[in-house]
Formats: C-alpha cells, sequence, structure tokens
C-alpha cells in the first residue's frame, strides 16, 4: 500500500483553504464593486442636494458638505408644485395600474385557458403591442383623445343632428385610464403575456375541481385562479407604478393642460430659470443643486415602495419565470 504523506496532505488542505478564502474575498471585492457603481449615483445626489452653491464651487468638497442646507429642497419643493404635482402623477399611476391588473389579467387568462382559432393571431398582436414603438402610433392617439367621440356613439349620433358629440380628452387624466381599460397602457402587451405564461402552467386539474364543486368560469377565475397569482400580481403592480410614475411620453400628449412631475424634473432646469425671472445664478451652482434636489424628491417615493417591497418582488420575479 502506498503510504500517505501527512505534510503533502496539509499542504494541499492549505491550497484549498486559500483557493476558497481567495473566492470569498474575489466575490466580495465584486459585489463592492457592482454595488459602488449601482449606488454612486444616488450618493453623488445625496451629497450635491444638501450642498449650497459655494460648495458647488468648492474642490475641495468631494462627498460631504461642508455648508449643510435644505434650502435647495425648499425651493424645489415650490418650483415643481411638488405635492400637487406628486399627488396628481401617484393618483394616475395608480388607478391606471389597477386598471392594467385587471384587464391584462383578464385577457392573459383567457389566452391561455380557452383554445380558441384565433387565439394564435391574438398573441400575435400582444407581441406587436411590444415590438411596435409607441411613437409610431402617436399621431393616431392624439387624434382619437382629442376628438373622443365615445367609441363612436358621438359620430352615430351626428347622423341624425348634423352634430357629432365629441370631446376633448387630451385634457383630461380619464384618457390614461381608457388606455388602461382597453390593454393599451404603458407595457400593457408584456403584462398580459406574463399572466397568459403563468395560467398556462397552472394545473388544469384546478379547473376541473371547481367546475365539479359548482363554480362557474368566473367564480373558478376569481376564487381559484386569482389566490394562486399573486406573484405576477406583484410583480405587475411594481412595473406598472414605476412605469407609469417615470412617464414622460404619454403625459406630454393626453396631459397638454398640467405637466406630471416626470415632466417637470426633466425640464426643471427651465422652470429655475423662470422662477428666477432672468436673475443672475451665477456660473449654474444654483442650478445644479436645485436639480439634484429635485431628482432625490423625484425618486424617493418608489425608492420607499421598493424598499418595503423588495422581498416580495423578488420572490415573485423568480417564481413568474421573468428573464433578461
Amino acid at each position: 500500500m502506498q503510504k500517505i504523506n501527512i505534510s503533502d496532505l496539509k499542504m494541499y488542505e492549505l491550497k484549498k483553504k486559500s483557493s476558497q478564502i481567495m473566492m470569498v474575498v474575489l466575490r466580495t471585492l465584486f459585489f463592492i464593486g457592482m454595488s459602488y457603481i449601482l449606488l454612486n449615483p444616488i450618493l453623488i445626489m445625496l451629497s450635491r442636494s444638501f450642498r449650497s452653491s459655494q460648495d458647488m464651487l468648492n474642490p475641495t468638497v468631494i462627498w460631504i458638505p461642508q455648508n449643510f442646507t435644505i434650502d435647495n429642497f425648499k425651493v424645489a419643493i415650490e418650483i415643481t408644485d411638488f405635492w400637487n404635482t406628486a399627488w396628481l402623477t401617484g393618483r394616475i399611476a395608480i388607478i391606471s395600474t389597477i386598471c392594467t391588473l385587471v384587464i391584462t389579467a383578464v385577457t392573459g387568462y383567457a389566452l391561455a385557458r380557452y383554445k380558441l382559432k384565433i387565439s394564435k393571431i391574438l398573441i400575435a398582436f400582444v407581441v406587436l403591442t411590444i415590438v411596435i414603438p409607441p411613437q409610431t402610433y402617436l399621431i393616431p392617439i392624439f387624434f382619437q383623445f382629442n376628438n373622443f367621440d365615445y367609441f363612436g356613439v358621438g359620430s352615430l349620433i351626428g347622423l341624425f343632428t348634423g352634430t357629432p358629440i365629441t370631446a376633448n380628452l387630451t385634457m383630461s387624466e380619464s384618457s390614461y385610464y381608457l388606455l388602461s381599460i382597453m390593454g393599451l397602457g404603458i407595457r400593457s402587451g408584456l403584462f398580459i403575456l406574463i399572466f397568459f405564461q403563468f395560467f398556462k402552467q397552472m394545473p388544469k386539474e384546478l379547473e376541473n375541481a371547481a367546475r365539479i364543486d359548482g363554480c362557474g368560469e368566473i367564480k373558478t377565475f376569481v376564487s381559484v385562479m386569482l389566490p394562486n397569482a399573486t406573484s405576477p400580481f406583484i410583480v405587475i403592480s411594481m412595473l406598472s407604478f414605476i412605469w407609469y410614475w417615470n412617464d414622460t411620453f404619454y403625459s406630454n400628449i393626453l396631459m397638454r393642460n398640467q405637466m406630471m412631475l416626470a415632466n417637470k424634473v426633466a425640464n426643471i432646469q427651465e422652470l429655475i430659470r423662470l422662477s428666477f425671472s432672468g436673475q443672475a445664478r451665477g456660473d449654474g451652482a444654483t442650478e445644479t443643486v436645485i436639480i439634484f434636489a429635485a431628482a432625490l424628491l423625484f425618486i424617493i417615493p418608489p425608492l420607499i415602495i421598493y424598499l418595503f417591497a423588495q422581498r416580495f418582488f423578488m420572490e415573485s420575479v423568480e417564481r413568474t419565470g421573468i428573464v433578461g
């Protein structure tokens, strides 16, 4: 028998332990570096939003302000009319998200569980709503809501009265809700596919057992299928709210009488100049700290939501099967 050299065994164990320690160190350094890359913009925003304009011109100030101030937030809140604008944006985001959840869940369930001859065609149309950029049908949407005839009823009445009944919805938030109810809200096509994929993977025995117990189609969907679909509901509700909160494209078309919070933050520099009424602002330092303060105020609501719902969101993403 070949004798085992104790020194070689100890050397092998030492190398193995060293390689494990090295992997832990490299993995830790990698995650620290990635965390810095992800958190660096927020850290810069925090640092500069609490600075005075003098600190922005001081090369010795890197992270910690010498003249700590919250006046930047006061000016940003006043310029953007933050509370009223945030209430408007949040109201539109919440109601639109609820409408989107209802219509996409019903549509995804119908496409997944009912075998129709046109099911594949309908799924192809859903995919097209994702592939085709909204800029291509921007003008038809604008004209549709600028002269909204209540789905043709107003034009039909106009055949008898000579004057069609129309309304201009480009000055109202109801246009957002109508798009969501019709399944044409922001990323609604993606949400339909998520529900479609989830309901398609659910066992058919659940529906069969519900029907044996006397449940109809609606009761089966509400009482059996929806309680098992908490994962896609959590994912879609968070994604939908964030996308509506950050929206600047549709708001320029559908909310022409007032600006959403994302639009005001995007145009904060122009709002600052209008508020100063042409007064001197130095070399832009005052504008810079106010811009960072406004941006920080804008990201706080979705950031708080994500911090509280992070665990549920990540678990739901894994169960839903969203990748990429």
